[in-house]
C-alpha cells in the first residue's frame, strides 16, 4: 500500500502568505488616502470648467479651488502652488505637488501628482 503525500501549505508558507498580505495592506491602507485626495484635487480642477474662467483673476480662481477643497476635507495642499498661466486662447491653471507618509520604520513613501485643467478643453 502506498501512503499518498498530503500537500497543503505550511506553517512556514502560511506565515509568509500573511507577512505578504500584511505588507500589501499596509501599503494600501498608507497610499489610499493619498490617491483619494487627488481625485479630489482633480474633481476641483475640472469644476473650474463649470465657470467661465476667463473671466475670474486668479485670485478668484485660488478662491473657487480653496472652496472646492475645503467642501471636500483636502486639507494639505497649498494654494500658492497653483500655477496659472494665460495666453490669448486658453488658461491652464497646474498643480504638481508630492506627499510622503512612512510606511515602515524609517522607510518613507513619496507620491507625486500632476494636474491640469486647459480651458481650451471646453
Amino acid at each position: 500500500m502506498v501512503m499518498s503525500r498530503e500537500s497543503g501549505l505550511s506553517l512556514l508558507g502560511f506565515l509568509f502568505a500573511l507577512l505578504v498580505i500584511g505588507f500589501c495592506l499596509t501599503v494600501l491602507f498608507r497610499l489610499g488616502p493619498l490617491y483619494l485626495d487627488n481625485y479630489t484635487v482633480a474633481q476641483s480642477f475640472a469644476a473650474l470648467g463649470d465657470d467661465d474662467v476667463r473671466s475670474l483673476s486668479d485670485q478668484g480662481i485660488r478662491q473657487k479651488l480653496y472652496k472646492e477643497f475645503v467642501i471636500n476635507n483636502v486639507d494639505d495642499i497649498d494654494l500658492k502652488m497653483v500655477e496659472i498661466e494665460r495666453s490669448a486662447e486658453k488658461i491652464l491653471v497646474s498643480l504638481d505637488y508630492e506627499r510622503r507618509v512612512p510606511l515602515l520604520g524609517n522607510v518613507d513613501a513619496v507620491v507625486r501628482f500632476h494636474n491640469v485643467y486647459d480651458s481650451s478643453r471646453d
